[in-house]
């Protein structure tokens, strides 16, 4: 396990009980019908992305649009589905029938779910049952 997963899980932990605790019905959670997330992760660019001096802040044009690197979409995918299921926001993670939006994006990258510091945008929806 990367030293890092640990301490993601126990932040999005964290910040899902705060989500929960907001709730109007409380006692709706844990979900437990089928369900749909998006998870959209902002990572940091690297500081190799970024000229130096009078430029320093400056995206390079050399700079990948993506962040095709560590950590991979898989692993941010799985250890946010087990601190989600730990923090009570479904029964299980094999609830989870759907992915809606699953992305890797840089942070402030203009994306519409791109956040200005490293985390997640996560939404999570009940499929109607006919």
């Amino acid at each position: 396990m990367s030293k890092y997963v640990r301490p993601w899980r126990q932040d999005v932990r964290a910040a899902a009980e705060d989500a929960l605790r907001l709730e109007d019905d409380p006692h709706a959670f844990p979900l437990n019908g089928p369900l749909s997330v998006d998870m959209v992760f902002s990572v940091e660019r690297p500081k190799s992305h970024f000229g130096t001096g009078r430029n320093a802040g400056v995206l390079k044009r050399s700079a990948p649009p993506y962040p095709a690197s560590m950590p991979d979409l898989s692993k941010l995918l799985r250890s946010t589905e087990d601190a989600l299921t730990s923090a009570g926001v479904w029964r299980d993670d094999a609830r989870v029938v759907e992915c809606g939006r699953l992305a890797k994006v840089y942070t402030a990258s203009g994306d519409p779910d791109s956040l200005q510091v490293p985390g997640a945008v996560i939404r999570v929806r009940r499929l109607e049952v006919a």
